[in-house]
Protein backbone atom coordinates (compact mmCIF):
# COMPACT_ATOMS: atom_id res chain seq x y z
CA UNK A 1 0.00 0.00 0.00
CA UNK A 2 2.94 2.32 0.70
CA UNK A 3 4.35 1.77 -2.80
CA UNK A 4 1.00 2.42 -4.49
CA UNK A 5 0.57 5.61 -2.44
CA UNK A 6 4.03 6.74 -3.50
CA UNK A 7 3.24 6.00 -7.16
CA UNK A 8 0.03 8.04 -6.93
CA UNK A 9 2.03 10.99 -5.56
CA UNK A 10 4.70 10.72 -8.28
CA UNK A 11 2.18 10.39 -11.10
CA UNK A 12 0.07 13.15 -9.54
CA UNK A 13 3.13 15.40 -9.41
CA UNK A 14 3.78 14.77 -13.10
CA UNK A 15 0.17 15.62 -13.98
CA UNK A 16 0.36 18.73 -11.80
CA UNK A 17 3.44 19.99 -13.66
CA UNK A 18 1.91 19.19 -17.06
CA UNK A 19 -1.36 20.90 -16.19
CA UNK A 20 0.54 23.98 -14.97
CA UNK A 21 2.35 24.18 -18.30
CA UNK A 22 -0.62 23.55 -20.62
CA UNK A 23 -3.95 23.83 -18.81
CA UNK A 24 -7.17 23.12 -20.68
CA UNK A 25 -8.85 25.85 -18.62
CA UNK A 26 -7.42 28.45 -16.29
CA UNK A 27 -8.52 27.51 -12.76
CA UNK A 28 -7.23 28.43 -9.33
CA UNK A 29 -6.19 24.95 -8.22
CA UNK A 30 -4.62 26.27 -5.04
CA UNK A 31 -8.06 27.39 -3.90
CA UNK A 32 -9.30 23.81 -3.39
CA UNK A 33 -6.09 21.74 -3.44
CA UNK A 34 -5.57 21.71 0.33
CA UNK A 35 -9.21 20.74 0.94
CA UNK A 36 -9.03 18.02 -1.73
CA UNK A 37 -5.81 16.58 -0.30
CA UNK A 38 -7.24 16.45 3.23
CA UNK A 39 -10.59 15.00 2.09
CA UNK A 40 -8.94 12.38 -0.12
CA UNK A 41 -6.40 11.41 2.56
CA UNK A 42 -9.07 10.93 5.24
CA UNK A 43 -11.36 9.03 2.89
CA UNK A 44 -8.49 6.85 1.64
CA UNK A 45 -7.34 5.93 5.15
CA UNK A 46 -10.85 4.98 6.22
CA UNK A 47 -11.50 2.98 3.07
CA UNK A 48 -8.10 1.25 3.10
CA UNK A 49 -8.63 0.13 6.69
CA UNK A 50 -12.16 -1.10 6.06
CA UNK A 51 -11.15 -2.77 2.79
CA UNK A 52 -8.34 -4.71 4.44
CA UNK A 53 -10.62 -5.77 7.30
CA UNK A 54 -13.63 -6.64 5.13
CA UNK A 55 -12.12 -7.98 1.92
CA UNK A 56 -8.92 -9.55 3.21
CA UNK A 57 -10.50 -10.78 6.42
CA UNK A 58 -14.23 -11.40 6.48
CA UNK A 59 -14.99 -11.79 2.76
CA UNK A 60 -11.91 -13.85 1.91
CA UNK A 61 -12.52 -16.23 4.81
CA UNK A 62 -16.17 -16.66 3.87
CA UNK A 63 -15.33 -17.18 0.16
CA UNK A 64 -12.60 -19.73 0.80
CA UNK A 65 -14.75 -21.63 3.31
CA UNK A 66 -17.99 -21.62 1.28
CA UNK A 67 -17.38 -21.03 -2.42
CA UNK A 68 -14.22 -23.05 -3.10
CA UNK A 69 -13.38 -20.81 -6.07
CA UNK A 70 -9.75 -20.11 -5.20
CA UNK A 71 -8.27 -23.34 -6.60
CA UNK A 72 -10.10 -23.08 -9.93
CA UNK A 73 -9.08 -19.43 -10.38
CA UNK A 74 -5.44 -19.88 -9.34
CA UNK A 75 -5.05 -22.83 -11.72
CA UNK A 76 -5.72 -20.57 -14.74
CA UNK A 77 -2.81 -19.01 -16.67
CA UNK A 78 -1.57 -15.67 -15.31
CA UNK A 79 -2.52 -13.75 -18.47
CA UNK A 80 -6.12 -15.02 -18.19
CA UNK A 81 -6.35 -14.11 -14.49
CA UNK A 82 -5.06 -10.59 -15.22
CA UNK A 83 -7.45 -10.19 -18.15
CA UNK A 84 -10.45 -11.41 -16.14
CA UNK A 85 -9.50 -9.21 -13.17
CA UNK A 86 -9.36 -6.14 -15.43
CA UNK A 87 -12.63 -6.90 -17.23
CA UNK A 88 -14.59 -7.92 -14.13
CA UNK A 89 -13.10 -5.10 -12.05
CA UNK A 90 -13.83 -2.46 -14.68
CA UNK A 91 -17.36 -3.75 -15.26
CA UNK A 92 -17.99 -3.84 -11.51
CA UNK A 93 -16.69 -0.27 -11.14
CA UNK A 94 -18.89 0.92 -14.01
CA UNK A 95 -22.02 -0.72 -12.57
CA UNK A 96 -21.31 0.58 -9.06
CA UNK A 97 -20.69 4.10 -10.40
CA UNK A 98 -23.91 4.05 -12.41
CA UNK A 99 -25.80 2.89 -9.31
CA UNK A 100 -24.31 5.86 -7.43
CA UNK A 101 -26.39 8.10 -9.68
CA UNK A 102 -29.67 6.51 -8.54
CA UNK A 103 -31.69 7.88 -5.65
CA UNK A 104 -30.74 5.35 -2.95
CA UNK A 105 -26.98 5.96 -3.36
CA UNK A 106 -26.86 9.53 -4.68
CA UNK A 107 -26.25 11.01 -1.21
CA UNK A 108 -23.01 9.04 -0.92
CA UNK A 109 -21.89 10.23 -4.38
CA UNK A 110 -22.94 13.90 -4.44
CA UNK A 111 -19.68 15.02 -2.80
CA UNK A 112 -17.85 13.82 -5.93
CA UNK A 113 -20.01 16.14 -8.05
CA UNK A 114 -19.62 19.15 -5.74
CA UNK A 115 -16.48 20.24 -7.58
CA UNK A 116 -16.76 23.75 -9.00
CA UNK A 117 -13.42 23.95 -10.80
CA UNK A 118 -12.22 20.74 -12.43
CA UNK A 119 -8.55 19.83 -12.47
CA UNK A 120 -6.71 16.50 -12.48
CA UNK A 121 -6.91 15.92 -8.71
CA UNK A 122 -10.46 17.08 -8.07
CA UNK A 123 -12.01 13.99 -9.67
CA UNK A 124 -10.65 11.89 -6.79
CA UNK A 125 -12.84 13.75 -4.28
CA UNK A 126 -15.30 11.19 -2.92
CA UNK A 127 -16.87 10.31 0.39
CA UNK A 128 -15.52 7.33 2.30
CA UNK A 129 -18.80 5.44 1.87
CA UNK A 130 -18.77 6.11 -1.89
CA UNK A 131 -15.20 4.82 -2.17
CA UNK A 132 -16.00 1.73 -0.12
CA UNK A 133 -19.07 0.87 -2.22
CA UNK A 134 -17.06 1.31 -5.43
CA UNK A 135 -14.45 -1.20 -4.18
CA UNK A 136 -16.94 -3.94 -3.29
CA UNK A 137 -17.36 -5.38 -6.83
Amino acid sequence: MLISGFLVLVIGGIFHVLENQRPLERVDRKLHLKFDIIAIAISSLIVASLTVWLLDGVARTWLTDNVQLFDSVISQPLWLRIFLALVIGDLGYYIAHRLMHTSPLWRTHIFHHSIQQIYWFSGLRTSALNSLIIRVP
